[in-house]
């Protein structure tokens, strides 16, 4: 019966969701406020998927705080590891925004800690008002997350047609 109970939390360990840190970004003509609502946009998706357990900002500060690291503001790969390791991490994401006229460009990778290579690289870019980058965001994350994106995200990014409903052609021939 012990040998269940342990067999079971073994399971259920490696079954677990991934924790994921998502660090700063590098901005590039770009304001912080505008910075601040990307990247929270990226982070508040990543939760919707439920595909990972994610790792605070204010969490991961008390905890190098603690380490007496001293880069709090990591925007990179190397720290982003160094830190993940620390934490315990299993998967970082770290990239950049970057405004160029009308266009407004995210780059990022979700990279696996332990073995430090790149899981999965994401580049949108988007022409026009800020704002129209949001559902390409929000597809990012679900990139990441290896799920499909909500149809409506889709639909909003332009990216899908309007559905043809299957009924009319059926009740066609019937």
């Amino acid at each position: 019966m012990i040998f269940l109970s342990a067999l079971n939390a073994q399971i259920s360990r490696y079954d677990a969701k991934p924790t994921l840190a998502v660090f700063n970004f590098e901005g590039k003509a770009i304001s912080d406020d505008n910075m601040t609502l990307l990247l929270d946009s990226l982070i508040s998706e990543l939760y919707k998927t439920n595909a990972f357990i994610m790792v605070e900002e204010h969490q991961m500060n008390e905890i190098i705080l603690e380490q007496k690291y001293d880069n709090l503001d990591c925007r990179n790969q190397g720290c982003g590891i160094e830190i993940g390791m620390i934490l315990g991490i299993k998967n970082i994401i770290v990239g950049s925004f970057e405004q160029i006229a009308d266009s407004t460009i995210m780059k990022a990778s979700m990279i696996n800690v332990k073995n430090r290579e790149i899981k999965k690289s994401v580049n949108k870019a988007y022409q026009g008002k800020l704002e129209g980058i949001f559902p390409l965001i929000q597809i990012a994350a679900w990139e990441f997350s290896e799920l499909d994106p909500p149809r409506e995200i889709l639909k909003k990014a332009g990216l899908l047609t309007e559905e043809k409903n299957d009924d009319i052609f059926f009740n066609q021939w019937a």
